[in-house]
């Protein structure tokens, strides 16, 4: 509770404001959670959503796993759900070729077949299709509102690749080279808000990786001024400046450190137990990652976390001190954090192959090799099933939203999803 904006009761403690003796600025305030502003594009960025009586940021840490969200674990909600920007007052854009351009840039429209139509391009009204009649058990013709089978994702990334640069360029997917458009708000030092009624703007230039923990409101958690609210005497030891910024930024030599320690894991869990097969899997904590505290209690841990502890992510700097660590400030990344970042495109296996494939004509009287040839396919899953329903009365096929549990087809129980072949070449030996 403010009684003003110079008086702060308590600076040792974040959340106790109200009347007293110790003069300090506004700077002391501190953003701990956020509400969305536009429209969610990762799944990770809904980490701030909490449960009553649940420990905060549940939603991409390994605390979270063991809760559920209208029954769903909490641990399968990245492998379930996306977010394409689509909701009420959105009005996507067509490009040239008649496809939709979602908020989301990494999704993109697939053509899908409708019974009774054959195949056509997704619009906007298929995407709002009001969600009446669902069928549990996927029934074909029942009112469904998955619009996930009009959509194909570009840009993914094998969360098992053992890459250290591939690593290190997905963990540098958010930066801000000059020019940008992302602005801090610029402190008044005579009344710790933003000067220029909130119009004077600061600009951060940088090529090194940021993971944001307010990835709505950075722009507006600009930083504290230090003397008012860095550690001792006379300012607080809460640390309130660490809580002022929105994003966290790893250095080139931290971003290599991580993705080395991320590679090392994997490469050993895959001799141990093989990939990870879901987004889930990979995210949640296992006793191989665990940490012990001072009096030898289990600190369960993710891969992804023992990974950021390991490379001292988040010890390598002197103003980290113990209370830091406990408040959760934006400046100690979390596996949420870097989930912000990376859930989009995210995932435990890819959809697009190359394949090639080898002949050969030997001539069985001398067994002599009189011919070879080489090909190659690029081949892609589609979220249509290779039965997909007729409609006209024909009621053979499935829904490319039916669950794999419900197919009724024996040629989908047998095939399952529709391969595409997107393009064919035949190879020369030099192309090998």
């Amino acid at each position: 509770l403010y009684v003003n904006y110079r008086t702060i009761s308590a600076p040792d403690r974040l959340l106790d404001r109200g009347e007293g003796t110790t003069n300090r600025s506004y700077n002391e305030d501190v953003p701990l959670f956020e509400l969305p502003r536009a429209p969610l594009l990762s799944v990770g960025a809904a980490q701030h959503f909490r449960l009553p009586g649940q420990r905060p940021f549940m939603l991409g840490n390994s605390w979270g796993f063991g809760q559920e969200l209208n029954g769903v674990p909490v641990g399968e909600v990245f492998d379930r759900f996306f977010f394409s920007g689509v909701r009420e007052g959105v009005n996507p854009g067509v490009a040239s070729n008649g496809d939709l351009i979602v908020p989301n840039p990494l999704l993109r429209t697939v053509r899908w077949y409708e019974p009774g139509a054959g195949y056509r391009k997704p619009t906007v009204d298929d995407l709002r299709a009001t969600v009446e009649g669902i069928d549990p058990a996927g029934a074909v013709g029942a009112a469904d509102a998955r619009s996930s089978r009009f959509f194909l994702q570009a840009g993914a990334f094998n969360l098992n690749s053992t890459n250290v640069a591939a690593w290190v360029a997905v963990l540098r997917g958010v930066r801000f080279p000059g020019p940008q458009t992302f602005r801090y708000l610029s402190l008044s030092l005579g009344t710790g808000g933003a000067s220029g009624a909130d119009t004077t703007t600061s600009l951060p230039v940088s090529t090194d990786a940021q993971f944001l923990r307010f990835s709505q409101t950075a722009q507006e958690t600009y930083l504290a001024t230090r003397g008012l609210a860095d550690p001792g005497p006379p300012s607080s030891v809460a640390r309130t400046d660490l809580f002022r910024q929105g994003m966290r930024t790893l250095s080139a030599a931290e971003t290599g450190a991580l993705a080395t320690k991320i590679v090392e894991l994997i490469t050993a869990r895959h001799g141990e137990e093989g990939p990870f097969l879901s987004v889930g899997d990979f995210l949640a904590p296992h006793p191989r990652y665990a940490a012990f505290d001072a009096e030898g209690g289990e600190i369960p841990r993710s891969l992804l976390e023992a990974a950021i502890a390991e490379a001292g992510i988040n010890t390598v700097k002197a103003e980290f001190d113990p209370e830091a660590k406990v408040q959760m400030n934006s400046q100690w990344l979390t596996q949420a954090d870097v989930m912000t970042a990376l859930a989009p495109g995210l995932f435990a296996r890819s959809d697009t192959f190359t394949i090639r494939a080898y002949g050969e004509a030997v001539n069985p009287a001398t067994n002599a090799t009189e011919g070879r040839a080489w090909c190659e396919a690029l081949v892609q899953r589609v979220p249509e099933y290779f039965d997909p329903p007729k409609g006209n009365g024909d009621l053979t096929g499935d829904a490319a939203e039916v669950l794999p549990e419900n197919l009724t087809s024996p040629l989908n129980l047998a095939n399952g999803r529709r391969f595409r072949i997107l393009s064919f070449r035949w190879l020369t030996q030099p192309d090998l």
